[in-house]
């Protein structure tokens, strides 16, 4: 095969896909020997699939040949159809698009009635203002060809300036005409990608073209109409509900969890911020529903439209009554399997109005809030705190325990079950019953039986909208509140489990007796439950599965669900208890979350998948449309991101991991993944940050050991959750996360969580609480100490706390300093000391939060890596970090910021660099034929270049040695303004331009066209255009509510306070004063420290000023202009950065029990006298007699 996809990829083809059967050839033997296969394809290339885009290859049944005919289709159906209408995402540009939509509103009526009128105007209006941009972009191309030869006519040249701004707009309205329709969301910046967004609207469009279907009867449905009524047939009978009644009394088993104060808050009245918020929360170009109004419109004419949304949305929840309309929904069909051939081979994703998702998200806003109570621990999906990877470890250590389970032990069993049409089988009153029974308000059933239950379909088949139809259960894919609603319906089932375990009629499984007893992991409709391998045990579940099917409509598929069961069971036991549970007995589970259960001896076998998998994505036809911009963008959101999940379980062999870096460089260079370009640079240099020349690509390895660290993190740290007991009682029962080693016989998700151990002990270390558990010595715990320990010693104390004075605020230094040297000492002084009811937590070091990120535990073990190896860096040694992020932020289009980062490389195609590679029989410069043709002489020595050089900027300083280009660029950086950058860079893409089309069109360069492109690129790049890309231009922030200095009372007491730091000597200083209630200073508190941030200078100021004012008679207001600060302290949720949590927790508890003191945040410009005080001591010139200084100065300040 090797090389037909050599010929696939060198003459850029893509695969036409097909309809019919899947496979075209056939050995023509029967019974086990029958072989099927697709031998026969069409191939096409991509401007062929521009020009034919309705072509489709139909494959025919096989008659009288091995072989199934092929019939290509090149123009399809073309009968005509109404379009549905969409807001186009290009119209917001347009002044006159929200005249029309202001004159709607002024006019009144209700929300229904102003969009029906919209829909109506904007269609007419659009007909006659926004003209196809393809055809104006070519007659302004065209015209500024002729402009070209005049480039000396003032006149000429301001129309120049004005068509360059004018194709600026036009691309950009291409771009986004067809990203619209693309539905492409990971790229979001780039080059103008126009031709990537249309090839995909093709090849999407063509993908998701259903030509022809298999009915009930296996005949083919191959007529517009008649594929239509089927589809429409099959969801009408899908969410139909069923004839039989559920008894309310098989309810009264589930335990009312929902208080009343979280009913209080969940049906609390609606304001119109929580409607805003809900509006900019939403995605503002995910597909609208049958309205055609996405949340693109509602946030562009927010101004306009939100006091009306707000009082209808709120009439809702004050009524309890959709308003019509506001529930349809269109039926978008998403294949589930490539080349689909029956309806129920698609998954039904629903498009609903983006009004009623506002209603939707305000209620899923407020559930999620309460759902981790509400859900028992077994449920993963969609709740914080909770992941995916929770299940797999469990599941995993399960099937490693069955592996090695010895002969003679308890038979266990695990049970992975299919849910049919999880979604779709959901019973309405079964759902409200299940809601009653948890205790939720009778006003929220009634919002939720609202929002279910008014929906009405309509299945968009082709682009086509049907008619409309009134399901009678079910709960849609796409409405923000299904996910919540149905993790709750699931939680019935937990609550079955658990009556069954209580009552002993089931059992569960246990590893060992310090693991806790497992019965039922689910992920959402993904359960998998466990027990004991008996006919009795079997018997039981089959009776727990048929009760929640009962309560919940969900369905058993047998067909696709599956057993596994421990090494020492019997097969005749296996067999016994596959039959009772009518699942058929196979190998295994299967794949569990995307995951295989089983592995075997080999682990690189086990991802060769993976490894296919990912060359699939870059040999994909889009790969070809794309700039080195483009593909950098691609590699770093698709590329690099699909393995995650994985590698967030498992240690991926070292061969795997280099497989996937050289696929990554192959594919980044301009090869595919499997045939390797020329690598211009080492893989080292791909990985390296950006600050350091790199292109900031993950190297695999280090990505999969920081990924792992962070499951090490949350063992670290985790609040006892299920598969942290787990792991914890088979290989740490009596012992610490840190300190355990692998164990005998460890599962492979032990083991790769224990390699990666070693960077949590880079930078994870104890932050001081009240200090009673930090072992003094056996503890990290002190930073700016190697690996923040003491250097061992004969101390009679043991633990931390046993060191702080008795007033339990300060360090006894007395005793600290009898066993600890100078650097230590001073080092535990900086230590913030935390209430004696504050616990010690762990906390990262080189993150604020002092909470683990990959990305930082990344950075960490690279570094850790290229100094144990000695790799040296890769950056230039006298070109700084801050010249590369110089460079990386330049307003340039990203290919141009692309290019230049190549030449400060040395990664381009010269002639020379060629020649090195033996890929050139020449070195010599293709336009002067003089010289070998390097960087600096394809740029700037050769004639052509020197004549453009001369024309464009003739000053401009051009070594004549060897000089690294990148030292160069760095100097120009560093003596020009922001402009005359641009222009520079203007002239280095021009010149690479005309040599290119030397080289590979024969087309001999003229200074005077080199020249002139470069000032057009130079005004291009200048010049904003009037049409912005819809992603990241729209979006608009919620409003920040900030804490405000209110004015206290004239009887208050006023203290103010703030802090001051020196980052190049470490050193910190405080200031508070005190004025009375006739504004007169009275005292106040100064000193100087050591420290390592702003915000600790601040914190130990506010906490001074805090306990300054508690010994104060009366009541007083505390001051602080440190807004960080005030907003972490008076919200309770907030932890606050690792260096001051100690100090915070000790403010929080003085004004609790002070509640006569208040903190307010205030403006520099009213807290200038601390801050004079702050900086003249940290300066070391605050005057001895500094309060009354300030009582005179203090008027001035």
């Amino acid at each position: 095969m090797e090389p037909f996809k050599e010929f696939v990829f060198n003459n850029e083809l893509v695969d036409m896909d097909f309809k019919g059967p899947r496979f075209t050839w056939s050995n023509m033997q029967q019974g086990t020997r029958k072989i099927l296969g697709r031998l026969d394809r069409g191939l096409c290339s991509l401007e062929w699939r521009e020009i034919f885009e309705q072509a489709t290859i139909h494959n025919e049944p096989m008659v009288g040949s091995d072989h199934c005919p092929m019939r290509v289709e090149l123009f399809g159906n073309q009968g005509r159809r109404r379009a549905t209408f969409r807001f186009d995402h290009r119209w917001p540009s347009y002044e006159s698009c929200g005249d029309i939509i202001r004159s709607i509103w002024e006019r009144g009526g209700n929300h229904q009635s102003c969009l029906d009128e919209s829909r109506r105007e904007l269609l007419v209006w659009s007909k006659s203002n926004v003209r196809n941009a393809a055809i104006r972009i070519k007659a302004i191309q065209a015209r500024l060809q002729v402009i070209l030869d005049f480039t000396r006519d003032p006149v000429m040249a301001e129309e120049e300036r004005t068509l360059l701004a004018d194709l600026n707009n036009l691309w950009n309205e291409e771009e986004i005409f067809w990203r619209q329709r693309s539905g492409i969301q990971w790229l979001k910046g780039g080059d103008k990608n126009s031709r990537f967004f249309h090839t995909s609207t093709i090849l999407r469009s063509h993908q998701n073209k259903v030509v022809k279907l298999l009915d009930e009867r296996n005949e083919w449905l191959v007529h517009q109409n008649e594929l239509q009524d089927h589809c429409l047939s099959f969801f009408m009978d899908l969410f139909k509900k069923r004839e039989e009644r559920v008894d309310p009394g098989s309810f009264s088993d589930i335990p009312s969890v929902v208080d009343d104060m979280m009913n209080q808050d969940l049906c609390r009245p609606i304001d119109d911020e929580e409607v805003r918020r809900a509006v900019f929360d939403l995605g503002a170009c995910k597909s609208p529903g049958p309205d055609g109004f996405p949340g693109l419109f509602y946030r562009n004419y927010w101004d306009t439209i939100g006091v009306q949304l707000c009082e209808e949305v709120k009439a809702f929840f004050i009524h309890s009554e959709m308003p019509e309309g506001w529930n349809d929904t269109h039926i978008v069909l998403t294949p589930k399997i490539s080349n689909p051939e029956r309806v129920s081979q698609f998954r039904p994703i629903s498009c609903c109005n983006f009004r009623y998702k506002v209603i939707s998200k305000i209620m899923t806003t407020r559930l999620k809030v309460w759902i981790p109570k509400l859900v028992t621990e077994m449920q993963s999906a969609f709740i914080g705190g909770r992941a995916i990877q929770d299940n797999i470890i469990i599941v995993h250590e399960v099937m490693h325990h069955f592996k090695n389970r010895p002969k003679g032990g308890k038979w266990e069993m695990m049970i992975k079950l299919d849910m049919k049409k999880a979604y779709d089988m959901v019973d309405w009153e079964c759902l409200g019953n299940i809601l009653k029974a948890m205790g939720f308000a009778r006003q929220w059933c009634l919002w939720i039986k609202e929002c279910v239950e008014t929906v009405r379909f309509s299945v968009l088949f082709n682009g086509q909208p049907s008619q409309f139809f009134q399901p009678s259960r079910g709960i849609r894919q796409g409405d923000p509140l299904s996910p919540l609603l149905f993790i709750l319906l699931t939680n019935a089932l937990s609550f079955l489990i658990s009556k069954g375990v209580q009552e002993g009629s089931l059992q569960g499984i246990s590893l060992n007796p310090n693991c806790p007893r497992l019965t039922h992991v689910l992920f959402a409709d993904d359960t998998i439950l466990f027990g004991k391998a008996s006919v009795t045990e079997a018997l039981h579940i089959k009776k727990t599965m048929e009760i929640y099917g009962t309560m919940t409509g969900q369905v058993i598929n047998c067909d696709k669900s599956a057993i596994s069961f421990s090494h020492n069971t019997p097969d005749s036991i296996k067999q016994l208890v596959a039959n009772c549970l009518g699942i058929p007995l196979a190998s295994g589970l299967g794949k569990y979350l995307g995951v295989p259960t089983e592995w075997g001896r080999s682990k690189k076998e086990v991802f060769s998948v993976l490894i296919s998998r990912m060359e699939k994505l870059g040999q994909a036809w889009k790969s070809l449309a794309l700039s080195q911009a483009g593909k950098e963008t691609l590699l770093k959101s698709v590329y690099q991101g699909y393995p995650t999940f994985l590698m967030s379980c498992f240690l991926l062999p070292k061969g795997t991991t280099r497989k996937m870096n050289s696929r990554l460089s192959a594919f980044f260079w301009g090869g595919d993944m499997e045939k390797k370009a020329i690598p211009w640079r080492k893989g080292s240099v791909l990985t390296a940050p950006k600050q350091e020349g790199g292109m900031g690509f993950k190297d695999f390895h280090q990505f999969n050991m920081a990924l792992l660290a962070k499951q090490g993190w949350r063992i670290l740290n985790g609040k006892e959750e299920t598969w942290i007991k787990l792991l914890k009682g088979l290989y740490f029962p009596n012992g610490d996360f840190m300190e355990a080693g692998k164990g005998r016989k460890p599962s492979w998700i032990w083991s790769s969580i224990c390699e990666a151990k070693s960077i949590l002990k880079m930078g994870a270390r104890k932050n001081m609480g009240s200090g009673r558990t930090i072992s003094l010595e056996n503890d990290p715990w002190i930073p700016g100490l190697p690996n923040f320990k003491l250097h061992p010693s004969d101390r009679q104390q043991l633990w931390a706390f046993q060191w702080i004075m008795d007033d339990g605020c300060e360090w006894n230094l007395d005793l600290i300093r009898q066993t600890c040297s100078i650097e230590e000492v001073e080092a535990i002084k900086r230590i913030p000391i935390g209430i004696d009811s504050a616990d010690d937590e762990w906390v990262w070091h080189f993150e604020k939060s002092g909470i683990y990120t990959v990305k930082s535990g990344y950075h960490t073990f690279r570094e850790s890596e290229r100094n144990r190896l000695g790799t040296p860096n890769p950056n230039h040694p006298d070109c700084t970090s801050k010249a590369w992020k110089w460079l990386w932020s330049l307003s340039l289009p990203p290919k141009i910021i692309s290019f230049i980062w190549r030449i400060s490389r040395n990664a381009v195609a010269t002639k020379r660099n060629l020649w090195f590679r033996r890929c050139s029989p020449s070195p010599l410069c293709s336009l002067c034929q003089l010289n070998e043709e390097d960087i600096w002489h394809c740029l700037f020595r050769c004639p052509h270049a020197a004549r453009v050089w001369q024309v464009n900027h003739p000053s401009l300083p051009i070594p004549q040695d060897s000089t690294p280009v990148v030292m160069w660029l760095v100097a120009i950086f560093g003596s020009l303004p922001i402009v005359s950058i641009h222009a520079v860079v203007a002239c280095l893409w021009a010149i690479w331009i005309a040599r290119n089309e030397r080289v590979f069109k024969g087309v001999i360069p003229r200074t005077a066209v080199t020249s002139a492109n470069a000032v057009r690129d130079f005004n291009f790049w200048t010049t904003p255009p009037l049409v912005q890309s819809v992603h990241g231009t729209h979006s608009q922030h919620i409003s920040d509510h900030s804490t405000l200095s209110l004015p206290p009372s004239s009887s208050q007491w006023e203290v103010h306070c703030d802090g001051s730091f020196r980052s190049e000597s470490q050193v910190a200083a405080y200031g508070v004063i005190i004025t009375n209630p006739h504004g007169q200073v009275v005292d106040g508190s100064a000193g100087t420290f050591f420290c390592s941030s702003a915000i600790v200078a601040e914190a130990k100021a506010l906490l001074t000023a805090v306990r300054m004012a508690a010994s104060l008679h009366g009541p007083a207001s505390i001051f602080s202009d440190c807004k960080v600060l005030v907003d972490i302290i008076q919200d309770p949720q907030k932890v606050g950065p690792w260096q001051v949590r100690a100090w915070i927790q000790r403010i929080r508890f003085l004004l609790q029990t002070h509640i006569r003191l208040s903190l307010f945040f205030t403006p520099r410009s009213t807290n200038k006298s601390a801050d004079w005080v702050a900086k003249e001591a940290a300066n070391g010139s605050l005057p001895q007699e500094w309060i009354q200084v300030l009582d005179i100065l203090n008027p001035i300040l």
